[in-house]
């Protein structure tokens, strides 16, 4: 390894652990005594402690298997069948997960009701006019747009008992989809057949058991994209042909394109893969800049694109957006610094919006920049380290991705698909809050969630097992770890909340089985095991 490569690396995983150990940390150990805003703290029948130890048992379980498959390399023919299998397993997963939603699907209310109602008027042929919400959250428009046209099939095709289901049956196909892209991303990295095992289980657990599988709306419709777009640029990293490594890059940057359609933090992804490429060019030099010119020009015309689209979007459904009024990123860094909240949303904050409805969204801009940094500077430099520690902890805590804290029921499907039967009667217990053991299930995830944590904070492991004569996986450790610190900053300078990571559940969860695996080849190493490759 080039004294570059490890300059560079050094400066990330150094970064890394600066920001991620002591919320994990705090996470493990401390849970929900941080005073952190008390409607985001999951109730749990056992203390986080504990849970934390179940979860290093199986933690240790996970490295303990990967260590015993990574002594033999996996061979091309056996990669190809693995990844026939997990395809094949992928649909069971999917009729499971669709099953299950049926038994426990109901409207919710804030913005997933909104945005459904919207999509329900769009697909009845009513144009949306003037709404003061999309003139705020733009984001929220291709969804709406999204929804409609998957109602009206369902309503064309006479799709039963409800078309309504039609969105949550697309729901449970897009991740379960994330869940396969996110084991194929580990087999990639790691060649290990245990590491691909773990990566697929813990999927089925995290994802393929998430209640938000109910919830039509950009968390969850829009998890498959930064997993997508993860995998195809390992692709690329590892393609050995140009012409198949242009494409590769093209099609992970258009999927993180399409993915920032839907929710644009997927964006974050894409900014990964550029600043990765920057660093290959650092260090290899100018042979790479062709990439690095590529991945940069396609995510310009994909933003301009998305734009455009969005724009079409609103048209064809007939809305009226009033510009002054959309919400950027200096209100969403005003509400992360908001203490009542933790960072969290605070009606209060969304109040600028109607106080300068009337002005040009500059003047609103600049206000709202003032008075976070006047928040920022009333918190004083120790004050804000502690506010941004129990903000992140408060939103690492929760393995149910705020399920329990963030929804309550509006309204039940009409007709509902509900069935009188055991296993269903379970379900709506455990997942609508009509039994107190639903907190023992939470507590399983909890378990899973933690063992996750466990991997990700792992990964600095790379730094020191990697020989200094092997460079040929530098660009993509780069991009891990800054895949990671994008997500971890942005939930620290923004609006924060378990929920938002849900989108990038996938991602995390291919982070974790790749730290697994990187503490097996260091445990490897010092048993004397053959190092993989």
């Amino acid at each position: 390894m080039s004294k570059k490569e490890k300059t560079i690396l050094t400066i990330l995983y150094a970064l890394f652990a600066a920001a991620a150990f002591p919320v994990f940390a705090g996470v493990f150990l401390l849970g929900d005594k941080i005073p952190f805003f008390a409607g985001l703290k999951l109730s749990l029948p056992v203390p986080y402690f504990l849970i934390f130890l179940i979860s290093l048992i199986l933690s240790g379980v996970f490295v303990f298997l990967t260590v015993l498959a990574g002594k033999k390399e996996m061979s091309e023919k056996e990669s190809w069948i693995l990844t026939g299998v997990f395809a094949v397993l992928c649909i069971p997963l999917y009729l499971v997960s669709f099953r299950m939603a049926k038994e426990i699907a109901f409207h919710l209310p804030w913005d997933v009701m909104v945005v459904g109602g919207s999509a329900k008027s769009v697909a009845q042929g009513y144009a949306l006019a003037y709404e003061y919400y999309y003139s705020i959250y733009t984001n929220n428009i291709p969804i709406v747009y999204i929804l409609a046209k998957i109602l009206k099939f369902g309503t064309e095709h006479n799709y039963l008992p409800n078309p309504e289901y039609l969105w949550i049956q697309v729901l449970c196909v897009l991740l379960t989809l994330s869940v396969l892209f996110s084991t194929l991303s580990v087999k990639r990295l790691t060649q290990n057949r245990a590491a691909t095992v773990t990566a697929f289980l813990m999927g089925c657990v995290l994802t393929g058991l998430s209640a938000w599988k109910t919830a039509p709306y950009t968390d969850a419709y829009g998890a498959l994209f930064p997993i997508l777009c993860f995998y195809l640029y390992i692709c690329f990293k590892q393609a050995k042909k140009p012409a198949v490594k242009i494409i590769l890059l093209l099609l992970s940057v258009l999927s993180g394109g399409i993915g920032g359609l839907i929710k644009p933090t997927v964006y974050i992804v894409v900014i990964a893969l550029l600043i990765a490429e920057v660093a290959e060019v650092i260090v290899r030099g100018k042979k790479e800049m062709l990439y690095l010119i590529l991945a940069a020009f396609t995510m310009a015309a994909v933003l301009f694109g998305v734009k455009g689209v969005k724009n079409g979007m609103a048209d064809s459904m007939g809305l009226i957006i009033a510009p002054n009024l959309e919400a950027g990123v200096a209100e969403y860094f005003y509400m992360g610094q908001n203490e009542a909240t933790t960072g969290a949303y605070n009606s209060d904050d969304a109040a600028i919006y109607g106080e300068f409805q009337d002005k040009e969204k500059s003047e609103r801009t600049k206000e709202v920049l003032h008075r976070a940094v006047r928040r920022m500077k009333e918190k004083g430099p120790f004050g804000f380290v502690s506010f941004s520690f129990k903000k992140m902890v408060m939103t690492f805590s929760d393995g149910t991705f705020g399920w329990y804290n963030e929804v309550w029921i509006d309204s039940f499907y009409d007709p509902c698909a509900e069935t009188d039967t055991a296993a269903g009667r379970l379900l709506r217990r455990l997942y609508r809050f009509e039994d107190p053991k639903r907190m023992v299930f939470a507590a399983f995830l909890q378990v899973f969630w933690f063992s996750a944590l466990t991997g990700i904070a792992a990964l600095p492991v790379l730094l020191f097992i990697r020989d200094k004569k092997e460079s040929k996986d530098f660009a993509l450790n780069v991009f891990i770890v800054t895949v990671f610190l994008g997500i971890f900053f942005y939930q620290l300078l923004f609006e924060a909340r378990a929920r938002y990571l849900f989108i990038f559940l996938p991602v995390l969860l291919s982070l974790s089985a790749t730290g697994f695996t990187q503490l097996s080849v260091l445990i490897g190493q010092k048993t004397g095991g053959k190092k993989q490759s």
